[in-house]
């Protein structure tokens, strides 16, 4: 029998060449942690995650979020590497030294808005390795701002003329509105008939801790839902 040609099938030590967009391939993901907008001055998180789709570890990774006028930084809390927030240029930068193959690494920053309206907050990634594939490099979050302040979210009903109620300052802006009260098992105490006067005084009620549920319709004709609590003291 004849010995067959080896010399046809080339250079079988070679590697097949990987894609760039398979080798690295870095992407971002970016929420905020309230399905509903919020009020003026109230804290909410921003939850910002990294992967790495590629087959090889990334080194380098700087993510850049800088926040848009009207929105004031608080706190954030890295779970990989170290971030840090400039008050000169409202930044917050964090950098990871390497993310493995697979693994997703998370930033959280905590904010709240000085202004009514839409914020659209924007964050990107980049690395040391090249990525071919920048169309999920950046990620925005579209969040409204409700001109709601319930703070601050402590009643002393004594009569002096402060704080006598709960007072939800923006809600005139927000005729159709409906404000529901819980005491801690659950149990409905107080619900608004129409629109929330600002009178609820715990009429009736124990020194305690209260819960809220406030429905609004807002300027796009949506209803939202806001939850908190309620402290009642009667000693003051």
């Amino acid at each position: 029998s004849s010995t067959p040609d080896l010399s046809t099938l080339g250079d079988l030590t070679t590697t097949a060449e990987i894609p760039a967009i398979i080798q690295n391939d870095l992407s971002i993901a970016k929420t905020s942690d309230h399905l509903t907008p919020v009020g003026i001055d109230i804290p909410y998180d921003y939850t910002i995650l990294v992967k790495n789709n590629g087959l090889f570890t990334s080194n380098n990774i700087v993510v850049t979020d800088v926040l848009p006028a009207g929105l004031t930084y608080i706190s954030h809390s890295a779970g990989k590497g170290m971030a840090n927030y400039s008050t000169g240029s409202n930044t917050v930068l964090w950098t990871v030294p390497t993310v493995e193959p697979g693994a997703i690494v998370m930033l959280t920053i905590k904010v709240k808005s000085t202004k009514i309206g839409v914020v659209s907050n924007t964050a990107s990634v980049t690395a040391t390795e090249s990525d071919p594939n920048l169309t999920n490099n950046t990620a925005t979050d579209i969040k409204e701002i409700l001109a709601l302040n319930t703070k601050p979210n402590v009643i002393t009903p004594n009569g002096d003329g402060k704080n006598d109620t709960f007072t939800i300052d923006g809600l005139e802006l927000y005729p159709e509105n409906f404000l529901t009260i819980f005491n801690r098992w659950g149990n409905e105490v107080y619900h608004s008939n129409g629109g929330y006067k600002n009178d609820w005084g715990g009429n009736g009620l124990k020194e305690g801790t209260y819960y809220y549920l406030l429905k609004v319709k807002d300027t796009s004709g949506n209803w939202t839902v806001s939850k908190g609590y309620i402290t009642l003291l009667r000693n003051n």
